[in-house]
């Protein structure tokens, strides 16, 4: 188990080198290649609704023909729309290279994560899933992390006028580390593919995503997830693609590093998120829905602070107590949704969370983004904090209404009705 553990650890740290890379210097890139500042979130957009639009269908695919095997495609199509970036000097070229990229997630989405969840499930340590994916998120942050101080450092570092902009060397980097990892995955994923046995209406895309949407919408914890996964999408969504702007109307001498090292703090916050989820759901007994309910007001008010910050430091602060929130939310989801769905639909279950998600990031893109250039980046993000706000309230008034719900058919039945359902195949 240690080795299986140490290799979707590493699995974990590559991806997140990838991401860090970039993100360092995401909104910065852009800029430099020439695009408009309320562009950027079109952009990020076009690549979100990209893989809204194809996640289901390629999603399926994975419980269908393998999800070892639709990862490794996913690597390659991410590497065709890196370089596709890189090589890119207009809009155009940028929105293709987005196009593709939203591809990759959509071919990547619920592979390996429904592999691991899987192999925990069959060497027996379904007790510890929490712990364990927690730790793989914590090992993704870290060198998310260490890949944005990287990124922040390379433009600085090497001769620009090699490949124009100085951020086009955070790419290459970025296609050296996913071409590392593609090569060594037949060793970090070296159990083999799993098998799955599926019925003959789940032979299909078609039936598969049938099977996994109606599953989904009649079970009440997975409907509160896709609900979570649409609120923190938009959220997030729109945090990304405008706190580097953000921060240059603060002050318009920052430097790459030191976007880098923001960035770095940023993730490295989401280190210790999880880990503090762990600690004080074994301390005070916490359920996961506790922090899906509680945490997004505790992001709603990072947020809503943010948007008023004038100095840097005020900026940082609030900035890191948004992700800090938020990564303290994903092992609580995680374990949800995993524990709620049977094992021969959870690649596109976890396909139908993740297009929640991406649902949120298309609306931030098409709706908050072009209300940036009308009212700007601090108004957008109250918007945001209020989004979040609310949907915190909606999540209390129902869990009132669920828990004395439960209360009144527990004493007219006099049945336990809080015993929890596993979930079984459905094959």
């Amino acid at each position: 188990m240690k080795s299986f553990i140490y290799r979707l650890v590493a699995h974990n740290a590559l991806t997140g080198l990838a991401a860090g890379l970039f993100l360092a210097i995401q909104g910065i890139f852009l800029l430099e290649k020439g695009v408009e500042i309320w562009q950027i979130g079109l952009l990020l957009g076009t690549y979100a609704v990209t893989a809204a639009i194809f996640e289901l269908p390629l999603g399926a695919i994975a419980d269908l023909y393998g999800r070892l095997k639709i990862y490794r495609l996913s690597r390659v199509v991410y590497i065709s729309g890196v370089a596709l970036a890189l090589f890119s000097d207009d809009l155009y070229g940028l929105i293709g290279a987005m196009v593709v990229m939203g591809i990759s997630q959509a071919i990547n989405t619920g592979t390996v994560d429904a592999w691991q969840v899987e192999q925990i499930n069959k060497k027996g340590h379904q007790e510890s899933l929490q712990s364990y994916l927690s730790l793989f998120e914590m090992a993704m942050a870290a060198f998310i992390a260490l890949g944005a101080v990287v990124g922040g450092y390379l433009p600085e570092l090497i001769d620009h006028s090699l490949l124009g902009v100085q951020t086009n060397w955070n790419l290459v980097a970025v296609l050296i580390v996913v071409g590392i990892h593609l090569m060594v995955s037949p060793f970090l994923f070296k159990e083999g593919e799993s098998k799955v046995e599926l019925s003959d209406e789940q032979r299909s895309v078609k039936g598969q995503i049938k099977i996994a949407v109606r599953y989904g919408l009649r079970n009440s914890t997975i409907r509160l997830l896709l609900l979570a996964g649409l609120v923190i999408g938009m959220a997030v969504a729109n945090i990304e693609s405008f706190w580097q702007p953000q921060l240059i109307s603060i002050d318009d001498d920052v430097s790459y590093s030191m976007f880098g090292w923001i960035t770095m703090g940023y993730f490295a916050t989401a280190i210790v998120g999880p880990m503090l989820t762990g600690i004080l759901g074994q301390l005070f007994g916490l359920k996961p829905r506790v922090f899906i309910t509680v945490l997004p007001a505790l992001s709603a008010t990072a947020v809503y602070f943010l948007a008023s910050q004038n100095t840097i430091p005020g900026f940082v602060v609030f900035y890191f107590g948004f992700m800090l929130t938020f990564s303290m939310i994903n092992p609580a989801v995680s374990t949800e949704l995993n524990a709620e769905t049977p094992d021969d639909v959870r690649s596109t279950m976890l396909s139908v969370f993740s297009l929640s998600f991406m649902g949120g990031a298309v609306f931030s893109a098409y709706v908050l983004a072009p209300l940036a250039k009308s009212l700007g980046i601090s108004q957008v993000w109250q918007i945001v904090a209020m989004a979040l706000a609310l949907y915190s309230l909606l999540k209390v008034f129902q869990w009132v209404i669920q828990t004395i719900t439960k209360k009144l058919a527990s004493s007219v039945s006099g049945s336990d009705v809080n015993e929890p359902l596993k979930p079984k195949s459905i094959a």
